[in-house]
């Protein structure tokens, strides 16, 4: 028994954030309609149960990396996701219900269902290796792409301020997942 636990512990300790076997990469910079220019930041790495779920990158606008402008939820940002499950929809569903549940409360969550449900249809054919951007647009919503191709566009402040926090999170600036995604970002003024 004591060799199976340690044989588990040395596993977790060489889990990195490429696990799933695919090669994950993002682009320095991205250009973003109208904005412009948007730098890469960070990458993390979502794990669960030591399983990769996906990697996301956090883009911002050129000059401002610094936590004042992308914890705002004013600023514009890029969050691009390549999922890593071998498990589809499903679970990306289940796991945006509950993120989505979690920080907008179950109330707000029911009123929006709605949205939530139509983004979730643009992503109903999620597999291993499918990129999503979501870019956002602090007084248009969020674009949806889905391996380059828009899929649509969310309006209302509630449900944008709900996803974006999924991985910019004020009250969750120790999250070590977050930390990873925000390791570019400064703390000056």
């Amino acid at each position: 028994m004591k060799s199976f636990l340690s044989f588990l512990l040395i596993l977790s300790l060489n889990v990195n954030a490429n696990t799933s076997g695919l090669s994950i990469t993002f682009d320095k910079a991205v250009r973003m309609d109208p904005i412009g220019r948007m730098n890469l930041i960070g990458q993390s790495t979502k794990l669960t149960s030591f399983i990769p779920l996906y990697t996301c990158g956090l883009y911002v606008p050129h000059g401002r990396a610094k936590f004042k402008y992308i914890l705002d939820e004013s600023s514009p940002k890029r969050i691009e996701i390549i999922w890593q499950s071998p498990l589809g929809f499903d679970t990306l569903s289940e796991y945006f219900n509950s993120e989505l549940t979690n920080i907008l409360g179950e109330e707000q969550f029911i009123r929006k269902k709605r949205l939530i449900n139509k983004l979730l249809s643009w992503m109903k054919d999620v597999k291993r290796g499918t990129r999503i951007s979501l870019e956002y647009y602090p007084d248009a919503g969020t674009r949806v792409i889905i391996d380059g191709e828009k899929k649509g566009q969310l309006i209302g402040a509630e449900i944008n301020r709900g996803l974006m926090r999924i991985w910019v999170n004020p009250d969750a600036v120790n999250d070590p997942f977050q930390k990873e995604l925000l390791q570019k970002a400064s703390t000056s003024q």
